[in-house]
């Protein structure tokens, strides 16, 4: 009996596992636990690289024969392919070079055999100490601050702003003359009865005056725009975008001379003295709306960029000048017109010369202001290359020309006189640009 016990436990010690991995007859067969999409590996069919890398497109997926590693690794060469980030910002030092305005000869020399005619404007022998020529020609450095993102994974709309600046550029003469050179500044008295009349005022003359002086051109350039990116073609290895907004931009230009001559020779108390002093500033604001394409193209690490826009709206464009022409003794007092300049170096000028210049009030004060509008139009172009660092990291460098019409400028406007000139000229600027974006 205690043998046939036996038997019967060893049979149902094997057969009990068997039957319970049978399922009941009456319940449909069990899932695989280990068929779930989790057990996968990445890219086997039925499977996502959605949860590899945030930015995945799902529709290119049926089109991947390898891993998600492989996926990702060709999106990254494609530029069509939506980013890892929307939102990016970019900060560039320029190195840039605008137009040079031109300047009469404000500051002039000559040979002192010439007498009253040394350093005058046409005289043989006259050399330009400033002016003469464009001035503000070095090239200089600024600043370009780029931000913007975009609304949707698939970088089909955003929005992108930029503000820019070139650096102040200045150009400068300080001087006392010696007792060697001579030193002229030009002056001119449009519009008397003896016509347009030139007379020196000489800061410097050897045995007859001394004095000194200062000239200054100075110029800065800000710009921004805020612009709409619309993707309008998104090609197998480029994007083309389309930029609309609107742009603003402010150019500051300003002119000044001073100076002092005081005749030698002479008790410092009864010493007739010549002072003068010009100031000139322009101001240019130009807001419009604006037009243009961006497109781009590259590879795995390196990306090119080309942009092209128009602006069209209003240039407002603000002078201030004055001018102030002061002949006093020594002691405060007052001095005759015609003693003084000869005491000053200036014998030959007639009579009637020196009427037409006191007729003309050189001596006192020209104030002028005026606000004009003109029709403004900007382009813009440029190119940029950008080197992947990291995937949050891009190393920047590029080139970017603009133009801007109808602008007025100070030193252009010039002309030794009380009288300025009306015009208004075109602008450029040619920038060179390097620096890093950051994406997140």
């Amino acid at each position: 009996m205690r043998s046939r016990l036996v038997a019967v436990g060893v049979v149902a010690l094997f057969t009990l596992p068997a039957r319970a991995d049978e399922p009941p007859a009456h319940l449909p067969p069990g899932p695989d636990p280990l068929a779930d999409a989790f057990f996968q590996p990445p890219g086997a069919p039925g499977g996502s690289c959605d949860g590899a890398r945030k930015g995945g497109s799902a529709a290119r997926l049926p089109l991947l024969l390898g891993t998600c590693e492989q996926f990702f690794e060709a999106c990254a060469e494609d530029p069509a392919c939506p980013p890892e980030f929307s939102t990016w910002l970019t900060a560039e030092v320029l190195i840039g070079k605008a137009r040079a305005p031109s300047l009469v000869p404000v500051v002039t020399t000559g040979p002192a055999a010439a007498g009253v005619l040394a350093g005058s404007i046409g005289q043989p022998g006259t050399v330009p100490l400033f002016g003469g020529g464009n001035v503000l020609t070095d090239w200089r450095t600024g600043l370009r601050v780029e931000t913007g993102m975009w609304f949707d994974r698939d970088r089909t709309l955003g929005v992108g702003t930029r503000v820019y600046s070139l650096f102040s550029a200045r150009d400068e003469l300080i001087g006392r003359p010696d007792a060697v050179s001579v030193v002229n500044v030009p002056n001119f008295v449009p519009g008397t009865a003896a016509g347009t009349v030139q007379f020196p005022a000489f800061v410097g003359f050897p045995g007859l005056t001394s004095g000194s002086l200062s000239a200054t051109a100075t110029s800065s350039f800000v710009g921004g725009d805020l612009n709409l990116r619309h993707l309008l073609n998104p090609g197998a290895s480029y994007r083309l975008e389309l930029l609309a907004g609107y742009r603003h931009m402010y150019l500051r230009d300003q002119f000044g001379v001073t100076f002092e001559s005081t005749a030698l020779g002479v008790a410092p108390a009864l010493a007739p003295r010549l002072t003068g002093r010009d100031q000139l500033r322009t101001r240019n604001n130009f807001g419009g709306a604006q037009l243009g394409l961006y497109a781009s193209t590259g590879g795995k690490r390196f990306m090119v960029e080309a942009h092209a826009s128009t602006a069209l709206g209003v240039t407002v464009s603000d002078t201030d000048f004055s001018r102030q022409r002061t002949l006093s003794l020594g002691n405060g007092g007052a001095v005759p017109i015609a003693t003084g300049l000869v005491a000053l170096g200036v014998p030959a000028l007639t009579a009637a010369q020196v009427a037409a210049a006191a007729s003309a009030v050189p001596f006192g004060q020209t104030t002028v202001q005026n606000e004009l509008t003109y029709f403004g139009l900007v382009g813009e172009g440029g190119v940029r290359v950008k080197w992947f660092v990291t995937d949050y990291v891009r190393v920047t460098g590029g080139y970017s020309f603009t133009y801007w019409n109808n602008v007025r400028r100070a030193p252009e406007m010039f002309t030794n006189s009380p009288v300025l000139t009306p015009r208004a000229v075109d602008f450029t600027t040619h920038l060179f640009s390097a620096g890093l974006e950051l994406r997140y």
